[in-house]
């Protein structure tokens, strides 16, 4: 069923959060998140169109926060896997009349529930162009018993590899992709605004020790992530200015090429007792889509 709406109003751009939850997947006895209801706070006060959170699941208050969202006229879907360890989940909230229309049946879930990609994809009309909306965490839930190591570098470059390959479907099928979330990669070297050669990353990240040169070995640096977008016609968003979590940049928007970010940051976002809301920082962009050329 697809549910006709309102053609935007106003402006046809589109204010998006991408938030990672802190909820690590699993019961509520893992993360420092057990409620959700703090988070709807920030979604009203930053007035967005469109709402990515990961690293999240269904927790008591899910019933009132949907239902907050949803009178507020959010179409709201989440991924519908069991809450348990190595499991997490991602939630999408669209305001129905930003949009032409919204494809409720073409929402798409993840099958894997230990070691593969977590996402959630929706299929939209934005202004007139078929747009998907893509809500994602890559991860190894092994990390946090082992820590870091090539292996899980390679856990996250496959689930990776496995995100480009649905985006491609939906390129095929001429969808205009936007697609935000936790890409977890390790610290970055270099400019995030710079493309580097495999040369270039090598000599850069192997002269390093620990966790820079094994995520090279492992083929999941955030220049590789850069690289492989731009090969598959995407564009990696990143704010400039900032980090996300503690002093890196983990999450990103990736985006067609016929899809422009503005107003492009990290906000720390915290409670009424000064308190961090999350273990990341919220990432916000006003998001425009021109029609693809040819």
């Amino acid at each position: 069923m697809i549910e006709n709406e309102t053609k935007f109003i106003g402006d046809d751009a589109m204010k998006t959060l991408v938030w990672n939850v802190n909820f690590k997947g699993g019961t509520e006895k893992y993360g420092a998140s057990t409620e959700l209801m703090k988070f709807r706070n920030v979604i009203s006060e930053e007035n967005v169109d469109a709402v990515i959170l990961d690293e999240f699941y269904k927790t008591d208050d899910y019933p009132m926060f949907k239902q907050t969202l949803e009178s507020e006229g959010f179409f709201v879907v989440e991924d519908g896997r069991e809450a348990k360890v190595g499991v997490n989940q991602v939630l999408i909230a669209l305001k129905k009349n930003r949009f032409n229309s919204i494809n409720f049946e073409s929402v798409c879930y993840p099958t894997i529930t230990e070691n593969g990609l977590n996402y959630l994809a929706v299929e939209v009309e934005l202004d007139g162009i078929p747009t998907v909306i893509i809500g994602i965490r890559i991860f190894d839930h092994n990390i946090t018993v082992k820590g870091n190591t090539v292996d899980s570098y390679k856990v996250c470059r496959k689930n990776f590899d496995e995100l480009i390959k649905m985006i491609n479907t939906y390129q095929n099928k001429s969808f205009t992709v936007i697609c935000g979330g936790d890409f977890n990669h390790a610290r970055i070297l270099g400019l995030t605004t710079k493309f580097y050669s495999d040369d270039e990353l090598k000599k850069s990240y192997t002269r390093n020790d620990g966790d820079l040169a094994i995520q090279y070995e492992g083929g999941y640096s955030y220049h590789h992530i850069k690289n492989i977008s731009k090969d598959n016609e995407l564009i990696l968003g990143t704010p400039e200015q900032g980090n996300s979590y503690r002093r890196n940049k983990l999450d990103h928007f990736l985006v067609s090429e016929n899809v422009q970010l503005s107003d492009l940051r990290y906000e720390w976002k915290k409670d009424s007792s000064e308190r961090y809301l999350s273990d990341h920082a919220v990432l916000l962009a006003v998001i425009s889509v021109q029609k693809k050329k040819g």
